[in-house]
């Protein structure tokens, strides 16, 4: 605790007592509040006009202070009223003799207004306790009774106060005394008050275990101290996954860190008054606020500007970044840190995820690859950007659906406000395409439009068109009505003898019964494929990628993307690269029908092309110092694919004469191939096949010393020699000779064969009597007593290469450039060099 007295030599015998028992005046501890000190406590002449000594009223101290915070900033003299254990419901105390007598003209009391003597009455609404939180356990609360009547009028010399000292007067009372504002004071601005002379004339005793009042005025100053910086307009995000609490308009926030995030540590939750999360501060801001906040330079407040209608809408904000009272080194990163959150802040919303993710592939290919558009292509894609932001999500929404036509009338998106719109500017756009465009085309894109009716509409076209009697009707398939319907297209204008409507009267009927329908029209359908082709550069990837990263059901490893080159350098090298990917699908699929007319002409398209790339060049430039990585992305390399294919196509139907002419063209044109090793091993045992040993060992014998060939192909072509190399043909071996000779346990595992057809995989009897592939069967043997009692795994070689990845993570992860180009790589284009 800490008293007041002042040097007097009227008041000798006041001051005596109070150095012995070291309490005259004390301001007591109320549970919640800390001991005050009074230090900084200036003195006041009041004198009392009337008091109660003899009174039992009159047994405590005037609980009143009045303090002058030396050094602050903005205040010089501030009031407040303090409450005794003891006191009344008012928290105004008893005074005692010695602090109020008739010839003591010291005490401490709120000032008042001007210098005539005031009757100041106390009443319950000059000071409530506020108590919200216990800060000293040791102190107790005692019962209280009303006492407003144990202080009478008072009188008190002026002293000087500004206006100044009166703003911050209300705040401090709050701050320091967890009590309301002493409003009973006069609102009026006092001329002047009389401050204390000096600090040496106070004799300021602590008593033990009280709270300084410097560090009081401390926290005080500091806070008040707090400089605003500045505010930025941005959102809350993650609204769905809080939809506990309810945004209102005018709302103010509070921001809490939440560095265990497990999706950004950086991350800044958005709570209401209530302790309710809202959501979080987007990524970006989030990111460089984190940094004042974890330091403690600073403090976030916020407030809600306005309330969507969606709940899943973004909720715009207003945050203030008020930074401490802190040194100057300090003042450095609160201005970085400010200016990255303001730039943050101007990049517009991003209110759907995947919306986003369009836009972040469609502009990266831009920025990356536009020397691979002409200026046509490049203004179409560039007005997408241009679009109404419920055109672009309409399109990005049908883009992904299967369609390829779709009726308006059933399109319902949330995120989609107006379809009606959106569908009319993506028209006029070119993005999409009317049904009523492509009426009067083929036969098949007519037969798309007529698939987007259901089962209960088609019926009733073919019934309402008379194009089949009604019994036939009621029983058809969708698939035999299409059929009807397409074909009653056909007919132009003539008239069946059931009398069936004309070609272009079922083709009207038809077009009114869609409605509007719509389809992505062909141009945003090519130029999007190749988009997605040069950001993934590959044609397994697709926006799901995204989704799946977002999800987090994938999770690719980190590394940096270090540009140097353009995968295609000229958009000529990337026309010619299509062309190949166009004759390799197409060869695929003629594979697929067992068509071997079309297969033999693709064929020997593939080898034209690269005859013209070996002897005469073709459009694709060659590009020196290029790595050879980007050998993958070359025309030449997809026909060398197709031709490796076409030499299995040779081999299986014996022609292995045609099959050595074309392994012998794929050795002397594609020289960067990783297939060499391959290619030469089938030659050197196709020539075998045809008898020729002399010559298939003399390939095999040139393709041992090929550098380029590595790894078990080099291990293949060695044992052919060590097989073909016999007297007389070669009578010395070759130093690999023998250690090719290692031999090896064999274990021979019998089965009983559910089938043995050529081309199916084969299926057994296993030890458990049930059936099984051929590695089941193997590891059943194995675990059996038999087999030794092992337990095992079938891995295909995926435990080795996890081993290999995680002892070469740095290198295959290593900062190289070119070798990672989007953030979607699971491996390193060197991986496949």
């Amino acid at each position: 605790m800490k008293r007041i007295t002042k040097t007097s030599t009227t008041d000798a015998s006041r001051k005596d007592k109070a150095q012995a028992g070291k309490r005259t005046s004390e301001i007591s501890n109320v549970v919640g509040i800390p001991t005050l000190p009074t230090s900084h406590l200036s003195q006041f002449k009041v004198s009392s006009l009337s008091a109660k000594d003899d009174s039992d009223d009159f047994q405590e101290d005037v609980p009143t202070a009045l303090n002058s915070l030396n050094g602050h900033p903005d205040a010089n003299v501030v009031s407040t009223v303090m409450p005794l254990a003891g006191a009344d419901a008012t928290g105004v105390g008893s005074c005692s003799d010695e602090m109020v007598s008739d010839d003591s003209n010291e005490g401490v009391l709120c000032p008042f207004n001007d210098k005539r003597t005031v009757k100041q009455e106390f009443t319950k609404d000059v000071v409530k306790p506020e108590i919200s939180e216990c800060r000293n356990p040791t102190s107790q609360i005692h019962d209280v009774k009303d006492r407003s009547d144990s202080i009478t009028d008072m009188k008190v010399e002026p002293l000087e106060l500004t206006q100044t000292d009166y703003v911050k007067f209300e705040e401090l009372c709050i701050c320091t005394c967890h009590f309301v504002p002493v409003n009973s004071c006069s609102s009026e601005t006092p001329e002047s008050i009389h401050s204390a002379s000096s600090r040496d004339n106070l004799d300021v005793i602590d008593s033990e275990g009280s709270v300084h009042m410097d560090d009081v005025v401390r926290d005080v100053t500091n806070r008040d101290s707090s400089v605003v910086v500045g505010t930025i307009d941005t959102h809350i995000v993650g609204r769905k996954f809080s939809m506990e609490a309810v945004c209102e308009e005018g709302m103010p926030l509070a921001f809490v860190r939440d560095p265990d995030n497990p999706k950004d540590s950086n991350a800044i939750k958005v709570i209401t008054p209530d302790k309710l999360e809202l959501g979080y501060l987007p990524r970006q801001v989030a990111s460089h606020f984190s940094v004042i906040l974890d330091k403690e330079l600073g403090d976030l407040k916020g407030v809600i500007l306005a309330v969507p209608e969606d709940v899943f809408e973004i909720v715009p904000i207003k945050v203030t970044l008020e930074k401490k009272n802190l040194e100057s080194e300090h003042e450095e990163i609160i201005s970085k840190c400010w200016q990255g959150a303001l730039s943050a802040s101007l990049i517009p919303p991003k209110q759907f995820k995947y919306e986003a993710n369009f836009l972040c592939l469609l502009q990266t290919v831009l920025e990356r690859d536009s020397h691979l558009f002409n200026s046509d292509e490049q203004v179409f894609l560039c007005s997408f950007q241009l679009l109404s932001g419920d055109a672009q999500r309409l399109f990005i929404h049908l883009y992904q659906r299967k369609g390829p036509w779709f009726r308006v009338r059933n399109l319902n998106y949330s995120d989609v406000a107006d379809v009606e719109s959106s569908f009319q500017e993506l028209i006029a756009a070119r993005f999409m395409i009317a049904a009523e465009a492509v009426a009067d085309g083929s036969a098949t894109e007519f037969r798309e439009i007529v698939e987007v009716l259901n089962v209960f509409d088609l019926r009733q076209l073919v019934s309402s068109a008379q194009l089949k009697d009604r019994k036939e009707v009621a029983g058809a398939r969708k698939e035999e009505l299409v059929d009807w319907v397409t074909s009653g297209v056909l007919v132009k204008d003539q008239v069946s003898a059931l009398g069936s409507c004309s070609g272009t009267v079922v083709k009207e009927m038809v077009l009114d019964l869609v409605g509007s329908c719509i389809r992505v029209s062909d141009d945003a359908s090519f130029l999007l494929w190749r988009s997605q082709r040069l950001f993934f550069l590959n044609g397994d990837q697709d926006l799901s990628s995204f989704l799946l990263v977002d999800m987090g059901r994938v999770k690719y490893p980190e590394y940096k993307c270090n540009r140097k080159l353009p995968v295609f350098a000229t958009r000529e090298a990337l026309l010619e690269y299509e062309k190949a990917l166009e004759v390799a699908q197409a060869m695929d699929m003629a594979l697929e029908v067992n068509d071997m007319t079309a297969v033999m002409a693709f064929l020997t398209r593939a080898r034209t092309f690269l005859r013209i790339d070996q002897n005469e060049g073709s459009k694709e430039p060659r590009r020196d110092g290029c790595p050879s990585f980007f050998y993958r992305f070359t025309a030449a390399r997809v026909y060398a694919t197709v031709c490796t294919l076409g030499v299995s196509i040779l081999e299986r139907e014996h022609r292995y004469g045609e099959a050595i002419e074309l392994l012998k063209e794929l050795l002397s044109t594609c020289i960067r191939s990783g297939r060499r090793g391959y290619w030469t091993v089938r030659l050197s045992m196709d020539l075998d096949h045809l008898g020729r040993k002399e010559e298939s060992l003399q390939v095999a014998e040139k393709g041992v010393t090929d550098p380029l060939i590595r790894g078990g192909d080099l291990v293949a072509l060695q044992r052919r020699v060590v097989r073909l190399s016999k007297p007389p043909r070669r009578w010395k071996k070759p130093p690999y000779a023998e250690a090719l000779n290692l031999k090896f346990e064999e274990v021979q595992i019998r089965g009983r064969p559910l089938n043995c057809t050529i081309g199916m995989k084969s299926r057994f009897y296993g030890f458990d009597e049930q059936q099984c592939g051929v590695e089941e069967l193997a590891l059943q043997y194995y675990a059996s007593e038999e087999g030794g009692g092992w337990e095992g795994m079938h891995s295909e070689g995926g435990v080795w290469m996890m081993l290999f990845g995680l002892l070469m993570w740095e290198v295959l992860f290593a900062d190289v450039p070119d070798v990672f180009q989007t953030p979607f790589q699971v491996s390193s284009f060197l991986y496949w060099s």
